[in-house]
């Protein structure tokens, strides 16, 4: 997340899908990306590239509720 937020995606790594595919910030639309740590462990974060600065809007040991 760090050298290459928005880098190379895998089984584990990848921007999220549909309505969660980017969140509004201070009228500006970022893509949302979310990391698998574990089987339900994730990693959901936005990158601001302009501010080259990467959010992490949840971290947890099971599956975010929104996507259920």
């Amino acid at each position: 997340m760090r050298r290459n937020p928005g880098g190379e995606r895998s089984r584990r790594h990848h921007p999220l899908k549909g309505s969660l595919a980017t969140i509004l910030v201070d009228g500006r639309e970022l893509p949302r990306w979310q990391y698998e740590v574990t089987g339900g462990a994730r990693v959901w974060y936005f990158i601001d590239a302009e501010r080259r600065t990467v959010w992490v809007q949840y971290a947890g040991t099971g599956h975010p509720k929104i996507t259920e």
